[in-house]
């Protein structure tokens, strides 16, 4: 894994010198929706922007923060058409420097191998809605350290995210248990270790064998 709990938790810290929300003209008191990744169709654009648009009629207002390349044809139209305000910024060097600015992470993803960009939100203390999607499915345990909605559903999407914009009380449990999650699964030594124990053969209690 490149990425290890103190270079997640450096990049927090690091954050607090970085992007702001005025920057991208979004309001201080806005409920920000994140997204980071490539922008295609297999992260679940479609899903996310039928969501966007389900809270427009329901007259919850969110804003949207896209963090990533644009990698297919019509992608940033589909956001934009969503109905509320969206910011892309394209490619960005230090993705992590953008996640305080959100009050929840979504990854609305079809497949993961397994999805890093969790872990950044978790390390970051922001909530994360993903789906049951291969790889996806492991990296949040629903309503523990996050919340998980079927991929393509985008009314089940909708529903999660209204959940969080009514209770802070939510968005906080959710932020704090993945924060304790990252920096208790994911330290470098225990990362280290496990590789090691499976490269000598001998897996160690810490690692998941899977049939």
């Amino acid at each position: 894994m490149g990425w290890t709990v103190s270079r997640l938790v450096l990049s927090v810290t690091l954050s607090t010198w970085g992007a702001s929300r005025a920057a991208f003209g979004i309001q201080r008191d806005a409920f920000v929706v994140g997204f980071v990744g490539r922008l295609t169709h297999d992260k679940g654009l479609d899903q996310l922007a039928g969501a966007l648009n389900t809270l427009e009629g329901r007259d919850v207002r969110v804003q949207l923060l896209a963090i990533g390349d644009a990698e297919a044809e019509g992608a940033e139209e589909i956001l934009r058409a969503s109905g509320v305000s969206a910011t892309l910024t394209g490619w960005v060097d230090e993705p992590m420097t953008y996640m305080p600015l959100m009050d929840v992470l979504v990854l609305p993803t079809k497949r993961e191998g397994y999805p890093l960009v969790v872990l950044e939100a978790n390390a970051a203390g922001v909530p994360v809605i993903t789906t049951r999607a291969t790889g996806a499915v492991d990296a949040v345990e629903d309503t523990v350290d996050g919340l998980m909605v079927d991929y393509g559903d985008a009314d089940a999407l909708a529903d999660r995210i209204e959940q969080l914009v009514n209770s802070h009380a939510l968005r906080q449990r959710l932020a704090t248990a993945g924060m304790h999650r990252v920096r208790s699964r994911f330290r470098s030594d225990r990362i280290w270790d496990g590789l090691d124990s499976i490269y000598r053969g001998r897996p160690s209690t810490d690692v998941r064998c899977l049939p």
